[in-house]
């Protein structure tokens, strides 16, 4: 019985053996990747499909590691414009899937453009090992993801996203300063520091369609310039929800949310009313939603320009609903109770006044005052010469006064 015994207890130490054999190896370290764009520039120079701009002279195929794009210090690469491919970079290969992307920012940024790509865990992060002002990262290629990630800027101007990045079960975390130009359709995304910017001007989707919830962490930012729309919104700490000013250039400044809106208490909220009008995002910026809206106790500022320009001179009796949900509105802007008189901020002249109102789907602002605008007059005197200019209201008498504001 003891042979059997031993005889046993060796079959079963071979057997486990040869199984550890017979299994296939754990997916080996995938290879990395790193990018020169040594390529003389020309036609297709810039193609990942060039050899020659990769470091060792082989160009990634299929599923690879880490895909870094390193600060580029040769002189092809420093003198302007570039005599190599150096920071444009065109993916022209087919079925390339990333375990990430890893970008060192200098003062040219990279733009990266071609087809789509995977990515994995690994996520995007850039840095800046610079000495002189970092440049911006656009992709302009869409990006599938795989996995759930973080992208983390890491003291660069943006990245900026100017095609679709999909993946609607994975979550995503961002850092940075990101700039959105195209459409984001992720699982839940939270904003752990810097700032989002919705698209300047063309619109734009952050998780819009598939509803998955957005979350913003204390100290970050989300600026709008419409037409806007994002999934289930919360605003979490200090932060900011920013409309732009900039009306010429953005003629439907909103934001869209499907799904609710939570603000807290911590959070300001920035808005304008442009001119006279009640047509949300022509005359002033709108926030609409599908769900439900709890103000929290936010701080709200009212401006009629920004850094002192001219006030807009509205019409008395205009209301315009800054907020409305198909749910319900629940909580108030902080010191703003319902049926409070607020002065537009930040513009030169009369500030025109306006009422805000609460209802159970809106927030309203009624025109009290239409105010007005004004502009500067300044007298500049050259010459050795003397005596004093003056104007008939006798607010200008230069001498000493100089310059007065006028309607």
């Amino acid at each position: 019985m003891p042979g059997w015994a031993m005889f046993r207890r060796f079959c079963a130490a071979f057997a486990l053996t040869v199984g550890f054999l017979a299994l296939p190896s754990s997916a080996s370290a995938a290879t990395d990747f790193t990018w020169s764009g040594a390529t003389s520039s020309g036609s297709g120079a810039s193609n990942w499909s060039n050899a020659t701009n990769w470091v060792g002279g082989t160009a990634p195929s299929g599923a690879v590691g880490t895909l870094t794009f390193p600060e580029l210090t040769s002189s092809a690469c420093t003198s302007s414009p570039s005599t190599d491919a150096c920071f444009q970079s065109n993916d022209d290969l087919s079925g390339i899937s990333a375990t990430g992307l890893s970008f060192d920012s200098q003062p040219q940024g990279y733009v990266i453009t071609g087809n789509g790509l995977t990515l994995g865990s690994g996520g995007v992060t850039t840095t800046w090992n610079s000495s002189t002002f970092p440049g911006d990262v656009s992709i302009q290629a869409p990006i599938s993801l795989s996995a759930g990630q973080t992208w983390s800027m890491s003291n660069v101007s943006n990245l900026q996203l100017w095609a679709n990045v999909t993946g609607s079960a994975d979550p995503l975390t961002l850092g940075g300063s990101i700039e959105e130009y195209a459409d984001t359709e992720v699982g839940a995304v939270t904003v752990s520091s810097g700032s989002v910017d919705l698209a300047i001007s063309t619109g734009a989707s952050l998780n819009g369609t598939d509803g998955n919830p957005v979350t913003f962490m204390s100290g970050t930012g989300l600026m709008v310039y419409g037409p806007d729309h994002i999934g289930p919104l919360s605003m979490n700490g200090t932060g900011g929800l920013s409309f732009s000013q900039f009306v010429a250039t953005n003629p439907t400044t909103t934001l869209s949310v499907d799904g609710g809106v939570t603000l807290s208490s911590g959070t300001t909220v920035l808005s304008y009313i442009y001119q006279a009008g009640t047509t949300p995002g022509v005359d002033y910026p709108q926030l609409s939603a599908s769900g439900n809206i709890d103000l929290g106790g936010a701080n709200v500022i009212l401006k009629g320009n920004l850094g002192g320009g001219p006030c807009p001179t509205l019409n008395v009796g205009d209301v315009d609903t800054l907020v409305t949900t198909t749910g319900s509105l629940t909580g108030a802007f902080n010191g703003v109770p319902d049926g409070t008189v607020v002065a537009l901020g930040d513009c030169s002249g009369t500030a025109p006044t306006v009422r805000i109102n609460y209802t159970p789907h809106t927030v309203t602002a009624t025109v009290v005052s239409a105010g007005s605008s004004s502009d500067t007059l300044s007298v500049f005197k050259a010459g050795s010469g003397f005596g004093t200019v003056s104007s008939a209201d006798g607010n200008i008498s230069c001498g000493t006064t100089c310059s007065d504001s006028y309607p």
